[in-house]
């Protein structure tokens, strides 16, 4: 019966650092990529592209530059920063807010599985990245009410967004750099909020113990 209680004991003592461990690097990782463009045309405002990754997992993004091809099913290479290659430019504030919506599934107004939603929130992104197919939309309206912001103000860097952190995924082939993509990761628990949690967990714990000795006894 000691074992078991040991066993317990262990079992909750990995669990919390398998809590802190989640917490990684965004913006230091490398690997490969394969894109295939679901919806939209990018020649006419819009893409949408469905990414399966090497370090990232398998998720949906869009374009950062309208100027810099890629070629769906190509397998390229990737590194994540906060800087889009090859222009060397930031992701803008607005940029950043809608993509993390649409990747924790709350941005509204979008139609997920949609085309035209798709093309709609792509000419947003290309408009707050300053890209000549991009389009001052309702997306871009929504960004700006939720934050605080105007026209001039929604086009500024991104310090951060609520939620996770928005990145640049920065794609090399054998020609050189291709249509760099969007990136998100959800935001982990701070040391404190695991703390806080396993206190919270203590009673459950101790009455387990309590239990299993009782079992010893009798």
């Amino acid at each position: 019966m000691k074992m078991k209680i040991k066993a317990i004991k262990t079992c909750c003592a990995l669990l919390g650092v398998a809590t802190v461990l989640t917490a990684s690097n965004a913006l230091a990782t490398i690997g490969t990529i394969t894109l295939t463009e679901d919806y939209g045309n990018a020649n006419s405002g819009g893409a949408f592209t469905a990414v399966t990754t090497g370090g990232l997992g398998t998720f949906d993004t869009f374009c950062l530059a309208e100027n810099v091809l890629f070629h769906p099913g190509t397998t390229y290479n990737y590194s994540t920063s906060s800087t889009i290659e090859p222009s060397g430019t930031s992701i803008a504030i607005g940029t950043a807010y809608l993509y993390s919506q649409f990747r924790l599934g709350t941005l509204a107004g979008y139609t997920y599985g949609s085309a035209a939603s798709a093309n709609a929130l792509q000419a947003a992104i290309w408009w707050l990245q300053g890209q000549n197919f991009g389009a001052d939309n309702t997306f871009v309206t929504l960004a700006e009410t939720a934050l605080g912001l105007n026209d001039s103000t929604i086009t500024g860097a991104d310090t951060g967004v609520a939620g996770g952190v928005v990145y640049a995924i920065n794609l090399t082939g054998p020609g050189g750099y291709a249509q760099p993509q969007l990136g998100f990761t959800a935001a982990v628990p701070e040391p404190s909020t695991v703390v806080a949690g396993a206190l919270l967990l203590l009673p459950f714990g101790v009455s387990t113990v309590r239990i299993l000795r009782k079992n010893k006894m009798s």
